[in-house]
């Protein structure tokens, strides 16, 4: 063998060994992608967070701001036509009670002199139907024996004993004392009507003297004193403030589309301050509804409050307007897919797409209508805008509230 033949041999050989070399080499590559073919669908799978769709119950409620105010509140004014202030008798915080604390007094010089004059009166209307009366009871007397005389007289004309003319001053006389006595009976009457409005006149002076001294019409608190001693209060300013604290009552005003659902009496209201409340009934609705605002207002009352529950106070006012169960979602697994508001369920590690028709929203949840046969099934509550129909899921945990 030549040594020519002898190159292109090992020449042949280097090229048979190289297209083997690269042969397993494209079987290796193919092997591993092979291989990463089979492994893709677990890598790509998508973690999530499944919570279990369950009952429970929902309490449809409508919140809004309100204000604690006393049940019971008044401003005393004086009384009658008022007058400079002598004294005031209480200060802001003391307790007082109806008909029994006396709160201030109004300079009593004009009521004395009111009731003295109308004690004169009196006593002379008294003096002058005492007179009347003395007059008729005297007048009286003169009939009878004006009487007597005109029977004597007619029995002696009728025997021829005296003159007609004797007999009929007998008649006169007799006449007039009776229409003397019909006068004085009717000044009688005169002066008991002027005894009546005199003594009339005596009670208002003693009532006058007596508004001098202004009680409470409230039991309560004093919780203003607008005037000091030696103002002039009228009538229409008041001195004092009170405020019964032992009920108060929340206010605030509720939108017009609730109006027929809200019964007093029966229905629940929950008043919150911070992290207190008071649970009680709407004890109060508005006959009307206002027309600008289209609210109305409601009112509870809190019998003894809790410490802080007070008038002046800012409250968050929470109204049950229904109860029931229903079956639950949490609120994030409902999503709006091409205008329909769905949730995934995950079923045999794939996510599946479950159109739902959502009703009241409570607590966190959603009341899914028309939907028994979801109860127990895992719908995902977080990733779950990640995924589409028939995705690959993995549950990382399940979320429980």
């Amino acid at each position: 063998m030549t040594v020519r033949t002898k190159c292109w041999l090992v020449v042949v050989l280097f090229c048979i060994a190289g297209g083997v070399l690269l042969l397993g080499e494209r079987a290796i590559a193919a092997r591993d992608k092979k291989a990463e073919i089979d492994v893709a669908p677990a890598e790509q799978s998508i973690p999530v967070l499944v919570s279990t769709i369950a009952e429970r119950a929902f309490y449809e409620r409508i919140q809004v701001q309100g204000n604690l105010k006393a049940a019971e509140s008044v401003q005393v004014p004086p009384r009658g036509s008022g007058g400079v202030l002598e004294n005031i008798f209480v200060n802001k915080g003391d307790v007082v009670t109806k008909g029994k604390t006396v709160l201030f007094q109004v300079e009593d010089v004009r009521a004395e002199q009111n009731l003295e004059i109308a004690q004169q009166q009196l006593n002379g209307a008294k003096l002058q139907q005492g007179e009347q009366e003395i007059s008729l009871q005297r007048a009286k007397a003169e009939q009878a024996k004006a009487k007597k005389d005109m029977e004597r007289y007619r029995t002696l004309y009728e025997k021829g004993g005296v003159s007609l003319s004797q007999y009929e001053d007998t008649v006169l006389r007799h006449t007039l004392i009776t229409a003397e006595i019909k006068a004085i009976q009717q000044m009688v009457r005169i002066a008991k009507e002027s005894v009546r409005q005199a003594e009339s006149r005596v009670t208002i002076a003693k009532k006058d003297m007596s508004d001098t001294k202004v009680e409470a019409p409230l039991t309560g608190v004093v919780t203003q004193r607008f005037l000091d001693p030696g103002a002039l209060a009228g009538p229409s300013a008041p001195v004092i403030q009170i405020e019964d604290l032992s009920t108060i009552k929340a206010t605030c005003f509720l939108p017009y589309q609730v109006y027929e659902r809200i019964q007093p009496g029966i229905t629940s209201m929950r008043i919150s301050m911070g992290d207190r409340h008071v649970d009680g009934l709407v004890s109060y609705k508005s006959p009307t509804i206002d027309p600008q605002l289209r609210t109305f207002e409601v009112e509870s009352l809190l019998r003894e409050p809790p410490e802080g529950f007070t008038a002046g106070a800012m409250v968050q006012a929470d109204i049950l307007l229904s109860s029931k169960r229903g079956v639950a979602v949490l609120r994030p697994a409902v999503q709006k897919r091409q205008g329909q508001d769905v949730i995934f369920i995950v079923e045999d590690g794939k996510a599946k797409a479950v159109p739902v028709t959502t009703g009241i929203e409570w607590d966190g949840y959603y009341e899914l209508l028309d939907a028994r046969p979801l109860i127990g099934s895992e719908a995902i509550s977080e990733g779950q805008t990640l995924v589409d129909d028939g995705s690959t899921v993995r549950i990382r945990s399940q979320q429980v509230r």
